[in-house]
């Protein structure tokens, strides 16, 4: 199962992976929940040629290892909370910025 969720390229294959899950097993437990949503962020990121994804305090990196493009954005309580989602909706965001379909 950690082979099929490494090689999915986007959320159709992730959602193929969730319903086997639950057909498999029945609830799909919150840190699988977890893994399948950062794979998500990874992909996103990777469209975008964003390859490093960091929290240091109350910012959020953006960026390439190289140093190119990096983008901060502050982080507030409410955003740490859930930083899953945040990052995804970031992502989400300069998606629609780029025109790129995900």
């Amino acid at each position: 199962m950690y082979q099929k969720l490494s090689n999915a390229k986007n959320d159709e294959d992730l959602e193929d992976i969730t319903d086997e899950l639950l057909d498999r097993f029945g609830d799909v437990p919150k840190v699988t929940r977890n893994l399948i949503e950062i794979i998500r962020i990874r992909n996103k990121a990777r469209q975008i040629g964003i390859d490093e994804i960091r929290q240091k305090g109350n910012s959020l990196m953006l960026g390439s290892k190289y140093g190119e493009n990096n983008i901060k954005y502050s982080l507030t309580n409410e955003h740490l909370r859930d930083i899953l989602t945040y990052i995804n909706n970031v992502l989400d965001k300069i998606l629609v910025t780029l025109k790129i379909k995900w």
